[in-house]
């Protein structure tokens, strides 16, 4: 298990030290410091505020790194893609930013590799940006809210027996930062990928996250099996799936005859129950991308082709769908 420490002096002129647990067995450290004076200053300040001074401390690796809080202008030129540390760099408070890295990268793969194959517009790439940039400037503003909070508690900690009312808002005020379930799980994107049906967009609230299978938002969580061997997670990663209510049987016969008529990766699951989050009703559907959310639902029976319609809207790009050549100089 992992530890973290955070050393504040009480001496006000002498910086705090993070310091965090690493090995199997803790027997190595991680200090992050603010470094002035070089490294033998670090040193220094572990023996310091571990009140050990002859601790043997040994060096094993240095590495720099600057704190910034920037989103790129563009996600997308051409046939240049940033995602990661190359599209947005931002405070590690909130740990966010690996998080949004991999979201960066599944969210952009399987439209790479429909464009690729053939049976995808290219303006499905274009929803990329229009998707994920939005998030990546929601997740810098979260992280720069909660460094401010940081250093806000570093000066509150100093002073907490002259204001003690002022640290104890503090720390309650740091739950925002450490549980921030509705931020990371609950965004829900706007322009992209997805057939809106027009249904109102869930509230946001940073730290709780209230599932919901509306299109755009992820689809919801949760076990398939008494003996939680199975969820729905289980079911997105690589292709487009359509789940179908307990009663869909309309919806699964258009799902599979779809799966065989078309070039895309494509599945047909059958809940077996419904749960309080799912609007879509006992025979309706919902198309789920590969990432995970929701393109297109019908919440209930349907007619014939409407699914394959639907489909072929997502691949030309959802929103962002560009008019055929013929009407794009009309």
């Amino acid at each position: 298990m992992q530890r973290h420490r955070v050393l504040r002096p009480t001496e006000p002129t002498r910086p705090h030290v993070n310091v965090l647990a690493t090995g199997p067995d803790g027997d190595r450290w991680l200090a992050v410091q603010k470094l002035r004076d070089g490294e033998q200053q670090l040193v220094e300040l572990v023996r310091e505020q571990w009140e050990l001074p002859d601790l043997k401390v040994e060096r094993i690796n240095v590495m720099n790194w600057r704190m910034s809080a920037r989103v790129a202008q563009r996600f997308r030129a051409g046939r240049v893609f940033l995602a990661g540390d190359a599209a947005h760099r931002f405070p590690t408070s909130g740990g966010n930013g690996l998080n949004s890295g991999v979201q960066d990268v599944h969210n952009l793969a399987w439209k790479l590799a429909l464009v690729l194959s053939g049976p995808a517009d290219d303006a499905l790439l274009d929803t990329y940006e229009s998707e994920r940039r939005p998030v990546a400037q929601s997740n810098t503003d979260l992280a720069v809210r909660n460094q401010t909070r940081i250093d806000e508690m570093d000066e509150a900690f100093r002073r907490r027996e002259e204001q003690p009312q002022r640290w104890r808002d503090l720390l309650v005020d740091q739950n925002k930062q450490l549980h921030s379930d509705g931020h990371t799980l609950g965004y829900v994107y706007g322009r992209g990928t997805i057939v809106d049906d027009g249904s109102p967009i869930p509230p946001y609230g940073s730290q709780h996250y209230w599932p919901t299978d509306r299109p755009r938002a992820r689809f919801p969580h949760f076990w398939l099996d008494v003996g939680k061997a199975e969820s729905t997670i289980d079911w997105f990663d690589t292709r487009f799936v359509l789940v179908c209510g307990p009663d869909a049987e309309g919806w699964e016969r258009a799902g599979k005859d779809l799966v065989a008529s078309v070039l895309v990766p494509f599945q047909v699951k059958r809940l077996p129950h419904l749960l309080g989050p799912l609007s879509i009703r006992h025979t309706g559907a919902a198309l789920v991308r590969p990432d995970g959310h929701l393109a297109w639902r019908a919440r209930g029976a349907g007619e014939n082709g409407e699914l394959a319609v639907a489909l072929g809207r997502v691949l030309a790009g959802g929103t962002l769908a560009r008019p055929p050549a013929s009407m794009a100089g009309s």
